[in-house]
């Protein structure tokens, strides 16, 4: 047996090599779909199926908040975190941290660190072991002593891998700290996607100014919480733990917590952020589909050709069929052939895929944190493309080896007629795998469409402000020991010396930018509107920044006055609101300008409304109508800050010259986030995800746009061929070319309807499960289905034009005498 099925091997081997083209054609084929399904899978493994390389990662769970009439989750106040660690009887511990850059100083020299701010038992919950010097153990948190311990990257980065790290004092923030430990380069922290440089007490984000508010202050939500779930405990018992504990502090705490539940996420179903829509998972498990529809169109191509195939080799078939050789044996054939296409279209398909993944990785994504896209091949991605492999195998080889095995010696030796058309079954199936094609093609190309019309949308949408020709460099004199005082007249002299540089239209100072990663959210109490009982107050972005702020972006304003230099710290407190917040505040067409709101609690001071200006996008390009409301950097002190510059020259002459002012007042400031705008409106929080959404349903539809037509041009073409004695007689009767050509074309046009009708309902129902992520197009868009539905019907029926051209060039008498 084993010898027959090495003979076969070899035999169709040998059938293969001479044919190169059906060979090339089908490894291709194959190639592509299993190259684009293992890239797709890679991103998604990396993103969320592999687990954090700590101790029995499955028992992890993230906690949120959720506020009553609040779509969005949040975090975790400290207060609330201690309670609900003493409380929830299913979780064997819990862990809070929160994340943020700093300012590492050594030997007079500051560099930008980006530091997670954890609680003491984080490194024993997570099960962690140092790879050189120790880590702390846990403890009273207010009491912590003073370590960094170091990312394994910035170890290597930063110090060179030197261990004599260890021991050593430096400065983060100008407070003294001491490195004592280097964790394993498998860990890089829990926030997805950043590769996290040092850890840090928790303490020692509490500045002295409000520490106690940090420790004690419930609405003060700003830490994740990581718990791990006692063995045997289900989520749902998890949840009404959780749900139990709420209801308590709810009665206990009710300005703070009326309305506010803990919700809990499986890890790898929380990243970045805890969702509860699960947003990533539904964007993943479209693609993955969208993936899986390509190489099901691959599989349905390749079974096509190798029918064809089949058909065509009956001749050699029925010789060895009458030679002896057993149905088995054909059988053997045919799927040798089909393992031979298989294994070098996986190996060149998942190299393919590898190679992809790693260009998705290595896109820049115009972010100055340290960003870690890890899409590597592991076994997760092996395991996928083996069962891809299996699926497309038993795919292509099952219809082909069945009717190898069905066919006896007679219908061969009939079949491998030239008249034989491979029998009306065939037919019949051959046309089904087509429809199905062109079905799934039509239905891969109008989500392309979709995505690459968002994207379009995006690219030209009014953001509420002007990107073109702003430059931003941030600096934090925090990190390198300034208080607020000097800080402020260090802000004040960069400003001034800026704004006297050559080519300079204007200058502001921002707490965040449209896009980037600083975002401050309060809860806005409005004077007048008390709330009522069980409602809570509603929270509200906001941006801290300097008088020119509005001229410098182009916000234009609505109503009212932008800030000037007289709104200091001696003048009564003031803000400038946009349409949404106003509309939502006041409701009842009340004018805003003259109003006062507060932020955080109704007993805090009260902001007056001095000016309205237009919505914008503030957080991603699919913000719409969010309230938000600027205040004066003078009334508020912030830091880190951003200095955005407004210039018509170009970023090769504004950056060092910004950077060079920056330098001369203080060479120990580090400047981080040097970026234009356009460059950070392409970035990760801009249109980079609809961005690479629209790459990949793109190259998703070319390629089933590719399979269509090749599977319509191959069963016309076929058709043609095995029609030609029919096709002579008809033109020896006196049929004209047209009415040949008609013939031929109406074989093709019933296909192309057939998958028209079968692939718009299938669009549609892509199209509805997309919506959520579209911006600004509808989900059946009359453009998109139309358009490409005329250009895919066109396309492939251009196709059948040779094979109809081909039938009418046939010489008739020679056609006749060879039959």
């Amino acid at each position: 047996m084993l010898d027959q099925m090495r003979r076969e091997a070899k035999h169709s081997l040998r059938a293969l090599l001479k044919t190169p083209a059906f060979t090339f054609v089908a490894i291709l084929t194959l190639t592509l779909g299993l190259g684009v399904n293992s890239a797709i899978f890679s991103i998604v493994n990396g993103w969320l199926f592999r687990p954090l390389p700590v101790q029995n990662p499955d028992q992890l769970v993230v906690l949120a908040s959720k506020e009553a009439g609040k779509p969005s989750l949040g975090d975790m106040s400290y207060a609330d975190f201690i309670d609900y660690k003493a409380q929830a009887d299913t979780f064997s511990d819990m862990l809070a941290y929160d994340a943020g850059p700093a300012g590492l100083r050594m030997d007079n020299t500051t560099s930008r660190i980006f530091v997670s701010y954890v609680t003491s038992n984080y490194f024993q919950m997570l099960g962690l072991k140092p790879e050189l010097g120790q880590l702390p153990m846990a403890g009273d948190e207010l009491s912590s002593p003073p370590v960094l311990v170091l990312g394994y990257s910035y170890w290597k980065e930063r110090f060179r891998a030197d261990p004599g790290i260890i021991g050593k004092s430096v400065f983060v923030d100008a407070q003294p700290v001491t490195v004592v430990g280097v964790l394993p380069a498998s860990f890089h922290g829990l926030y997805a996607f950043l590769d996290m440089q040092g850890y840090l007490p928790l303490r020692l984000k509490a500045k002295p100014a409000d520490a106690g508010k940090f420790w004690q202050d419930r609405n003060r939500r700003n830490l994740l919480v990581l718990a791990r779930v006692r063995p045997g405990k289900k989520l749902q018992q998890v949840q009404a733990s959780l749900q139990l504990i709420a209801q308590r502090l709810q009665q206990q705490y009710p300005d703070s917590n009326k309305g506010v539940t803990v919700e809990a996420f499986p890890e790898w179903q929380a990243r970045p952020d805890a969702d509860s829509a699960n947003s990533a998972l539904l964007v993943t498990v479209i693609f993955l589909l969208l993936a899986t529809s390509v190489l099901v169109l691959t599989s349905f191509n390749l079974v096509n050709l190798f029918l064809v195939r089949a058909t065509v080799r009956q001749q050699q078939l029925s010789v060895r069929a009458a030679l002896g050789a057993s149905r088995w044996s054909l059988v053997v054939q045919v799927l040798a052939e089909v393992g031979w296409i298989v294994v070098a279209g996986s190996a060149l398909g998942l190299l393919l895929g590898t190679l992809l993944s790693r260009a998705v990785a290595a896109v820049p994504l115009q972010l100055d944190i340290p960003i870690r896209l890890d899409f590597s091949f592991d076994w997760r991605v092996a395991l996928y493309g083996l069962l891809l492999v299996l699926v497309t195998t038993m795919i292509v080889g099952i219809i082909p080896a069945w009717r190898a095995r069905l066919t006896n010696i007679t219908q061969l030796m009939q079949d491998s007629s030239r008249t034989s058309s491979g029998g009306r079954g065939m037919r019949r199936i051959r046309s089904a795998l087509v429809i199905v094609q062109f079905a799934g093609s039509l239905m891969l190309l109008i989500a392309a469409g979709l995505f690459v019309r968002s994207l379009n949308h995006a690219r030209t949408m009014d953001f509420g402000f002007d990107p073109s020709n702003v430059f931003n460099f941030s600096v934090d004199p925090v990190q390198a020991g300034y208080d607020e005082v000097h800080a402020r007249a260090f802000h004040q002299q960069l400003l001034d010396r800026v704004r006297a540089l050559p080519g300079i239209e204007s200058a502001t100072l921002a707490y965040d930018i449209p896009f980037g990663y600083r975002h401050k959210a309060d809860e806005v109490h409005i004077e007048g509107h008390p709330l009522q009982p069980g409602e809570r107050a509603p929270r509200v972005f906001y941006n801290i920044v300097t008088a020119e702020y509005f001229k410098t972006m182009r916000v234009r304003l609505v109503k009212g006055r932008e800030f000037t230099n007289h709104d200091d710290a001696n003048a009564p407190k003031v803000a400038i609101i946009n349409e949404s917040m106003a509309r939502r505040s006041w409701p009842s067409n009340e004018d805003p300008l003259g109003k006062r709101f507060s932020r955080g609690s109704a007993s805090s001071d009260w902001f007056q409304v001095v000016g309205v200006v237009q919505d914008g996008k503030y957080l991603t390009p699919a913000d719409r109508g969010r309230p938000y409301f600027y205040v004066p950097l003078a009334q508020n002190y912030a830091s880190p800050l951003a200095l955005q510059v407004r210039s018509s020259m170009p970023a090769s002459t504004i950056f060092p010259q910004v950077a060079g002012q920056i330098m001369n007042l203080d060479p120990a400031i580090t400047v981080f986030d040097v970026n234009t705008m356009m460059g950070v409106l392409q970035g990760g929080n801009g249109l980079f995800p609809i961005r690479l959404a629209a790459t990949l349903a793109s190259a998703l539809g070319l390629l089933g746009l590719v399979l269509a037509v090749v599977g319509v041009y191959g069963v016309v073409a076929y058709g043609v061929s095995q029609r030609t004695q029919e096709i002579a007689i008809r033109m020896a009767m006196g049929a004209q070319k047209n009415q040949i050509r008609g013939m031929v074309f109406r074989h093709g046009l019933r296909l192309v309807l057939l998958g028209l009708g079968l692939g718009l309902l299938l669009a549609v129902a892509i199209a509805q499960s997309i919506s959520g992520i579209l911006l600004g197009v509808r989900p059946l868009d009359p453009l998109v289905f139309i358009v490409v539905s005329l250009v895919l019907s066109l396309v492939t029926l251009t196709a059948c034009y040779f094979p109809a051209r081909r039938a009418t060039g046939l010489n008739i008498l020679d056609r006749l005498r060879h039959e």
